[in-house]
């Protein structure tokens, strides 16, 4: 919640700052230009020590800031006295909204807190079946399948069941993520099978990244329509499985 309220009084700052430009006419570059660097600074500050994670939404406001420093920087290096009018001011604001709405939209994740004793970590693995052609390429490659184990950390010779994780359609491997990380620290060994082309996105050891078929998002769609048949909600879903 703290975030919330650092970026309602960053806004208000920001439109008293452009109020106060925008009545004094003439303003002095090296004054702007100290307001702009002090902003930048105090947002860099603040998002760091305030404890939020630094995530990429973070870095269309501060880019916002650095483009605002940039241009105050100009008008001091060449000593122009800028006078800014109302709808420059405006237009700046509603960018400045823009650049702040992926953090209200996508706010810094906090892992839910795990329950069990043990410390935990985690792997990934590509796994290649040579043996079964990927049937969705033509090139006859083998079907590759990206896999994630979350396991307990013991120092002594113990043996943990395994919870094999199968995502339904558009989800991934780290889909419940916060599930993997509570059974691993209660003693679980954990194993999540990503299926590319029906994941929303899955990428390969090697780097590849393969998105979801566009087929399949349209057969999805499909048998989610009112009043599909189930034998026709049977028949496509019968490959996939």
């Amino acid at each position: 919640m703290e975030v919330y309220w650092f970026l309602g009084a960053f806004f208000l700052m920001e439109a008293g700052k452009e109020g106060i430009f925008l009545l004094k006419k003439g303003k002095n570059p090296h004054i702007v230009f100290g307001f702009c660097f002090g902003e930048l600074l105090g947002f860099l500050l603040f998002s760091s020590v305030g404890g939020w994670e630094w995530k990429n939404t973070w870095l269309l406001p501060a880019a916002y800031l650095l483009w605002n420093m940039a241009g105050a920087w100009l008008d001091a290096a060449k000593k122009r006295r800028r006078k800014t009018g109302a709808g420059r001011a405006v237009i700046r604001l509603l960018v400045l909204s823009v650049s702040l709405l992926p953090i209200f939209l996508f706010p810094p994740m906090k892992p839910i807190p795990v329950t069990g004793s043990y410390a935990y970590e985690t792997a990934s693995y590509t796994w290649t079946d040579e043996s079964r052609a990927e049937s969705f390429r033509n090139d006859g490659s083998s079907r590759q399948v990206a896999v994630q184990f979350w396991y307990p950390v013991t120092e002594k010779e113990e043996t943990f069941p395994l919870v094999v994780f199968s995502h339904g359609a558009f989800g991934y491997r780290m889909s419940n993520y916060s599930a993997y990380t509570e059974l691993a620290s209660n003693g679980y060994v954990v194993c999540s099978v990503e299926h590319p082309y029906h994941a929303l996105f899955s990428r390969l050891e090697d780097g590849q990244l393969i998105t979801a078929d566009k087929d399949f998002i349209r057969d999805v769609f499909r048998i989610n329509e009112e009043g599909v048949p189930e034998e026709e909600i049977f028949s496509v879903n019968r490959p996939w499985i």
